[in-house]
């Protein structure tokens, strides 16, 4: 819900990322794949993945966090529509007057 009190924000960390939150989830999520699954990590040296409880645990997280990520897209494709509508004026004027598109990115 976007009150009339309420403004777009487009400096500081807002000036690149517009979704910070979902940004540094999905980006996060990535990381402790990549942390755990890639050749020399603690997992994957111990054999630990072998163990089927482990492998089990493991395709909950990768679903999980494959879910999470879809949602996190679509809802800032949602949220940034409804910050458009409320905030025409200002959105419209944050995306003219920026140097680049950064400022309203989304997740891909």
């Amino acid at each position: 819900m976007v009150r009339t009190v309420h403004r777009l924000v487009t400096r500081g960390p807002y000036s690149v990322v517009l979704h910070r939150s979902y940004t540094g989830l999905l980006l996060q999520s990535a990381g402790i794949a990549v942390m755990y699954g890639t050749q020399g990590s603690w997992m994957r040296q111990s054999r630990i993945l072998q163990l089927p409880f482990i492998k089990v645990l493991m395709i909950t997280f990768f679903v999980f966090t494959t879910v999470f990520a879809c949602i996190a897209i679509s809802r800032s494709a949602v949220e940034d529509q409804m910050l458009q509508r409320a905030l025409e004026e200002e959105w419209s004027e944050s995306i003219h007057n920026s140097t680049t598109r950064t400022s309203h990115w989304r997740p891909p």
